[in-house]
């Protein structure tokens, strides 16, 4: 009997801690989108990293650290957080978008492709489409570059 009330007290007061911690979360997060609203990036920038201290995989602080860093203009740490977003949501347009130009900058042709489709068919709006589709014959000219150089017979 004893030990059913230890047991039930240590679940109410674990569930009271996990509580907090949600409502902890939920309170930082407004506070950030607050920060991003006020234009004070640097501020939202500091609340996202401290919810992610407690929750690295957290995604919707993953997907404010997205858009601080593009806010920012840092580029490659937009594109790990973008990455790291894929992870929990790969259907995500700008982490998809964001990710296959960098892979066309690195040379990785098929997985930007990949990317980039994936970007489209979550493209709305003829913009976000027209956007992609740019992207797409970038890709599309450096195959086509690409292929032209190998099939040049080699001089020996």
């Amino acid at each position: 009997m004893k030990s059913m009330r230890v047991l039930f007290a240590a679940c109410w007061l674990l569930s009271g801690c996990l509580l907090g911690c949600v409502e902890k979360r939920e309170a930082l997060l407004a506070k950030a989108a607050t920060c991003l609203a006020a234009n004070n990036i640097d501020a939202a920038k500091e609340t996202y990293q401290r919810i992610l201290a407690g929750k690295p995989e957290d995604p919707d602080a993953i997907r404010g650290m997205v858009a601080v860093s593009r806010l920012l203009g840092a580029t490659e740490e937009h594109v790990h957080w973008c990455r790291e977003l894929l992870c929990f949501r790969p259907w995500d347009r700008e982490a998809n978008l964001a990710v296959g130009k960098q892979l066309m900058v690195e040379g990785n042709l098929k997985d930007a492709a990949a990317r980039l489709i994936l970007a489209f068919q979550e493209s709305i709006y003829k913009q976000d489409k027209r956007e992609v589709l740019d992207q797409l014959e970038k890709l599309r000219l450096l195959e086509a570059a690409k292929n032209s150089g190998e099939n040049r017979p080699r001089q020996p």
